[in-house]
């Protein structure tokens, strides 16, 4: 087994860890917060990741390529969550959870200003959660992007929004293997994936041949295949790769 099967193996392979505090703004309802935080990074060159109430927290910087409005916002087409985020003003880091109006100062024990972003020893314990989270973050953007308000599916559509799901998840564990791995690991690493994929793809293909348009409410088995092991095993590929990447500073 090559380096990049033997990876990719390990990733399958599922870790359990509780989630780390909840998110609280990154799935923004309010059209305001979304223009005024979108206009304050259009300002800014770099921002910090860094969540100030965590019990271990080490800042990231991130460049800004590329910001897109919305819910959540995008930077380099990663969702944020405002009030981990920090620019810099003067001597002081601002948080843009509260300057965009998101919460106000103090709120969730989170200040409006810093005058540094202190680095907290980190453990391995807490990497996992960092990585669950954001994966957990990275698959409920996914399934929201291609939620379906119908109540009577047939086996195909239920298929064909499940592939839609997974090669959205399938877009977000390349960009890690992109920012994480050499460019020769990273070819093996995307082989072996899209074999992954086809494996599965096969085994859907025949074995809805015959249940392609039956209802949810049919009874076969064909109706939870879709929603069980191929979105999992993503799920687990990318929680892993988040992880090695936290580990490794990798992104």
């Amino acid at each position: 087994m090559n380096k990049a099967k033997l990876i990719l193996c390990t990733l399958i392979i599922c870790f359990q860890a509780n989630l780390a505090l909840s998110d609280i703004c990154y799935d923004i309802t309010d059209n305001d917060v979304i223009t005024k935080a979108t206009d304050i990074l259009k300002q800014q060159n770099e921002i910090y990741d860094y969540c100030s109430v965590c019990m271990n927290a080490e800042p990231r910087k991130i460049i800004i390529h590329e910001i897109k409005e919305g819910n959540p916002i995008l930077i380099n087409q990663q969702g944020i969550d405002l009030a981990h985020i920090y620019y810099k003003d003067g001597n002081n880091f601002v948080n843009l959870g509260v300057t965009s109006g998101c919460f106000s100062a103090n709120e969730y024990g989170i200040k409006e200003k810093l005058e540094k972003l202190p680095i907290i020893q980190r453990t391995p314990e807490n990497d996992k959660t960092e990585a669950e989270q954001k994966a957990q973050i990275a698959y409920d953007t996914c399934v929201e992007q291609y939620k379906t308000t119908s109540e009577h599916l047939t086996t195909a559509d239920m298929v064909a929004r499940n592939t839609l799901i997974n090669d959205c998840l399938t877009t977000k564990i390349k960009q890690e293997i992109s920012i994480g791995f050499t460019p020769q690991v990273q070819e093996e690493m995307n082989q072996y994936l899209a074999q992954i994929r086809k494996n599965t793809l096969d085994f859907y293909s025949k074995f809805y041949a015959e249940n392609k348009y039956c209802d949810n409410r049919c009874g076969t088995m064909a109706d939870i295949l879709p929603f069980t092991n191929e979105g999992n095993t993503l799920l687990e590929i990318l929680t892993q790769l988040f992880y090695l990447n936290i580990t490794k500073k990798g992104d």
